[in-house]
């Protein structure tokens, strides 16, 4: 039982990793593009400056918040393996080994 809890914890991080690196990528893609047409937004060099500026900023809080919101939900997925196996126990034919 406690391999089957920590191959679905496994699995579950896997799947959550994929919709991590697709979300990472959106943000990049999104923010990049911004950045790269902030020219055609605005018609002043310093409001395109500032979009560009203000898209490659927002293109590195949200990359930076990605990873941690990632980090975060992977070491919850696997906190709640760790506690659903200690909740489970030893098999009822276990002992504890002997001391020495």
């Amino acid at each position: 039982m406690r391999g089957l809890v920590w191959f679905v914890a496994w699995l579950c991080v896997g799947l959550w990793s994929a919709i991590a690196v697709a979300g990472y990528w959106l943000i990049d893609v999104l923010t990049g593009i911004a950045a790269n047409n902030a020219d055609k937004i605005g018609g002043d060099p310093e409001t395109a400056e500032f979009i560009n500026w203000l898209a490659l900023l927002l293109q590195s809080i949200g990359s930076i918040t990605a990873v941690i919101l990632w980090a975060v939900i992977a070491i919850a997925i696997l906190g709640i393996a760790w506690l659903i196996t200690r909740l489970i126990g030893r098999p009822s034919g276990a002992q504890p080994p002997a001391p020495t």
